[in-house]
This record gives C-alpha cells, sequence and structure tokens, in this order.
C-alpha cells in the first residue's frame, strides 16, 4: 500500500498533529490526482541492495472493503524482540539494522509436535474471517467499520485502522522490510509480546501483537489523534477469534502474512482512490444553495435530526483575527498570525523524497502564499416538534472547478513533471497552522469532549456557530462549503451533495 494513497483519511484532525506527519504521508494528500506517485514504494523497488529476502507490503485487492480495512498497513517501522508460545509454535520477532533508518524484521515460528492438533483447533486455515471485538473505547469514539474506529466529531477520518494476519504454519514467514524508522519499543499488551513503532518526523504510530493461539498477528495504526496509552489500552481489551460469519459489525477479512505481495498479474495493487472520486457530473451539483437560503439538515451526519435546518446568513474575508468571535483562536491557531493578529501566509515545501534507508525527505525549497480568512456565519434552527439533543456540526470548503460536463475538485500544491524536474523534488505540501479548509475554528461547544455539538435545541429554537477557514487568495474563486458531517471536502461525497453545497465563491 502506498503512503500516498492515505491522503483521504488526513481530513478533519487538528492542523499541528498534520504537521506532525506531512513529511511522511504529504504524498498521500497530492495523490489525490496524481496516482502514478509513489515514493515509498520506489524506496523498495530499487533502491535497496538487500531485497532478495526482505518483504516490503504491498496489499493486494480481495474484495473492495478488504482493501480499505488494510489502507494502514504499508507504514509499517521496526519490530524489537519479542517472543510467545502458542499450542505447538513458539513466535520469535527480532530485528537487524539496514543503514540509517531501515530495519528488516524476521518473524519465526518453530513447529513443534502438537501442530497438527493446533492446526485444526486454532489456526483456522479453513476460515477468512475473524471476529474482532473492543471492550475498551475511548470516550467519543465509535466503530465507523470492521476494524476501523474514530472519534464521533472527526468520522471516518483519524482514529485507529487494524487489520489480521493469518501467519503460515509450514512455511518461513516472510521477513519484513520498515523504511524510516525512528524508534521501537518492546512492551507486553495484555500479557502478550508486542512491539509499539514510530515514524520519523511523524506522530503516525504503529503497533503489532502475536496472538499466538491462532497464529495470528495483528496491527494497528494510531493517526495522531489517538494518544500511545489510548492506543496501547484499546489494543489490551481487544478479542480475535476465527469465525465462520463472513458478515457483520465486527467481522473481517483475515489476510495471509505471506501472500500480500503477489505477482502483478495475481491481484491490482490496492488504490484507496478507488474508493474516491474527484470529478463528477456536474448535473448533481443542482442542489447547491446561495447564501441565506434555508437547508434540510435532517439527514446530514451519523443521526437523523427531524426538523433540523441550517442558514449560511454571511461570509466574510478577513486578514486579521479581530473578526473572530470570542474563544475562536487556541493556543495552535494563534500561530497562524503574527503578534498584531494578522494572518500569515502559507508556507509551501518542496520535497525530496529519501530513500527511507541511508536517507529520509528533504526540504529542498520553501516559497509562501497569500491567504484570507474565510468567515462564515451559519444558523441551525429546530423546526421540528420534538427537542434534538447533541446535534453534531461540521464544515469545511471544498474548491470545486467546472471541467465540461464535470465540476473537478482541485488542489493548490499539484506540480506538473517539469516543475518537479527544475525545482528537484517529489512533491510540494503546504505547513498548514492552526486550521485549514477543512479544519476549523468555531465558537459553539458541547457534548463529553466539549467540541463541535450543539447540546440542544427545542422546537423553535436556533444557534448561531461562527466557522472559520484559511484558504489561499487564488482559491477564493472556487470555493462551495459543505455542512455534511461526512466529508466532501476533497472528494465526492453523496451526502454532500444531497444537503447541497453552499456557492460562496468570491468574484
Amino acid at each position: 500500500m502506498r503512503l500516498e494513497d492515505m491522503k483521504d483519511t488526513f481530513p478533519k484532525m487538528p492542523e499541528d498533529i498534520k504537521n506532525m506527519i506531512e513529511k511522511e504521508v504529504a504524498v498521500q494528500i497530492k495523490s489525490r490526482q496524481e496516482e502514478s506517485m509513489d515514493p515509498e514504494n520506489a524506496r523498495q523497488s530499487g533502491k535497496m541492495e538487500d531485497k532478495e529476502n526482505a518483504k516490503v507490503i504491498k496489499y493486494r485487492k480481495k474484495k473492495k472493503d478488504a482493501a480499505r480495512r488494510m489502507l494502514i498497513a504499508s507504514m509499517v517501522a521496526a519490530l524489537a524482540l519479542a517472543t510467545t508460545v502458542g499450542a505447538g509454535v513458539v513466535y520469535q520477532m527480532h530485528n537487524e539494522k539496514v543503514g540509517k533508518y531501515g530495519v528488516k524484521t524476521k518473524i519465526e515460528g518453530q513447529q513443534t509436535a502438537e501442530t497438527e492438533n493446533r492446526k485444526v483447533e486454532n489456526h483456522g486455515a479453513e476460515t477468512g474471517y475473524v471476529e474482532l471485538t473492543a471492550s475498551y473505547l475511548p470516550d467519543g469514539m465509535v466503530q465507523t467499520e470492521e476494524g476501523k474506529y474514530s472519534f464521533e466529531d472527526n468520522y471516518m477520518e483519524g482514529g485507529i485502522s487494524m487489520v489480521v494476519y493469518r501467519l503460515p504454519q509450514n512455511e518461513k514467514v516472510d521477513d519484513l522490510l520498515s523504511t524510516d524508522v525512528a524508534e521501537s519499543e518492546e512492551l507486553e499488551v495484555g500479557g502478550r509480546p508486542a512491539v509499539y513503532l514510530e515514524k520519523v518526523s511523524s506522530a503516525a504510530k504503529n503497533l503489532y501483537v502475536i496472538y499466538a493461539e491462532h497464529d495470528y498477528m495483528l496491527e494497528m495504526f494510531a493517526f495522531p489523534d489517538v494518544t500511545k496509552d489510548e492506543m496501547i489500552r484499546i489494543a489490551e481489551g481487544l478479542t480475535v477469534v476465527p469465525t465462520e460469519k463472513t458478515e457483520g459489525d465486527c467481522v473481517m477479512q483475515l489476510c495471509d502474512w505471506n501472500q500480500t505481495e503477489e505477482e502483478e498479474e495475481k491481484g491490482e495493487p490496492v488504490d484507496s482512490d478507488s474508493d474516491r472520486e474527484f470529478s463528477f457530473d456536474k448535473t448533481k451539483m443542482e442542489n447547491t444553495h446561495a447564501i441565506g437560503e434555508s437547508i434540510n439538515m435532517e439527514h446530514a451526519g451519523i443521526d437523523n435530526m427531524p426538523g433540523l435546518t441550517a442558514t449560511v446568513t454571511s461570509v466574510e474575508l478577513s486578514d486579521n483575527s479581530s473578526i473572530l468571535a470570542d474563544g475562536m483562536l487556541d493556543a495552535d491557531a494563534m500561530k497562524a498570525f503574527d503578534a498584531d493578529g494578522n494572518l500569515l501566509p502559507m508556507k509551501l515545501e518542496y520535497i525530496k523524497s529519501g530513500d527511507g534507508i541511508n536517507t529520509t525527505d528533504e526540504v529542498v525549497k520553501t516559497e509562501t502564499l497569500p491567504q484570507k480568512i474565510v468567515y462564515a456565519t451559519v444558523k441551525y434552527e429546530n423546526n421540528g416538534t420534538e427537542t434534538l439533543h447533541d446535534i453534531m456540526y461540521n464544515g469545511g470548503i471544498a474548491f470545486l472547478e467546472e471541467k465540461g460536463s464535470q465540476m473537478q475538485f482541485a488542489d493548490y500544491f499539484l506540480l506538473s513533471d517539469e516543475e518537479k524536474a527544475s525545482i528537484g523534488c517529489d512533491y510540494r505540501v503546504p505547513e498548514q497552522v492552526g486550521f485549514s479548509q477543512e479544519v476549523y475554528l468555531s465558537d459553539v461547544t458541547g457534548g463529553e469532549r466539549n467540541n463541535n455539538y450543539i447540546n440542544e435545541l427545542k422546537p423553535g429554537e436556533s444557534v448561531t456557530v461562527h466557522f472559520a477557514f484559511k484558504i489561499p487568495e487564488e482559491k477564493l474563486g472556487e470555493m462551495y462549503l459543505t455542512l455534511s458531517n461526512t466529508g466532501g471536502v476533497y472528494s465526492y461525497d453523496e451526502t454532500s451533495l444531497a444537503v447541497g453545497y453552499v456557492d460562496i465563491r468570491q468574484k
């Protein structure tokens, strides 16, 4: 799985967190429209002398949902020494340093006399599915699909993702080559040996745990909105068992460790963009609203909210923080302004990819773009007959361009091949601080986590929410505001189109 294919799991996390991981997953952002770029795989394909006996994971499709569940498994890192004993197999993991940042990990399983009995009772070779259940989740975290959990205010984004591998029984377990390794830590999770991993210049985290009784390896990837302690506690409460079920909220397709890299003709490479669309027929924009129009928000999010409407009453532009309502600026957002409250320009970094073994990604050039604060005022109103509780709200600005009969999502950081060659870089990323086109500031808080919730709206009542975004000046003429809770900022989203974008383009 290529790192750049992860960009659409990036949305709606705080900008300071994005800044920490953008050197690793920045390629994922630009890959929304550049499917061909693959720096992580390039590191493995031609720059390693000792690659014949090492495994670089590139996942293949088994089915569409399985591809999404395996999204995170490409971000592997060094495994420290760990051993676990199952009913018939002793598993041991140890690592060998390769260059400055690479680690080749060996996973060994020594068969014993109990192998045949264990194969029938535990190995689960005849079933391709596991049931994975979590007994603990942090406050506000919910299951979004099999093996995927995220916080309600960051629904379907961030959080944790998990995949379960079946380790081979009667053959050598493939080695794992990891690049850009910063540190690894040996620990126990629920009495099982485990390894906690971090990458260079990244706040992303991996955790590997062996379930020897079933010959399983669990991989958990956590985005930076989940702390290390939360990640470990979640893993401690996991139950992973083989199942004859093929569907269900907690049923996942089992992956074979030695078959995650196949010959090309045996399966097409997984591309997370296969589930994303970055253009669509412009007739689907027929439900677009103007500023001042009432919008039906009953089906805009996770829960139905009968009678809920929203009206964008005004949109203003500013260069100074004085436009913001009291309480909207936190410590991180203040970094986007100078001492007088003037909005600082956006810094763009041009990155040359390292090989992940002896070099890491390098900034070869920086430049700045002028930007504006886009300040939107939205009135939420209960026009129904029942009191509404815990109303989640969200906002984001999509850049949409009309291309013939299509509407195209646009990026301001894409580079042509000629530009890359001239500059000597592979991609560029914005150094975003505080807030952006999708990570907004707002002034109404509620819910368990005191964030983007309206606690209660009785029939006839209304609440006004102010949103603030940072937008490059060159994109002000392409802005469409979505109030959907399910995305629609970077790619096609049915809910955003059903609710309707708000045309806030500045001429």
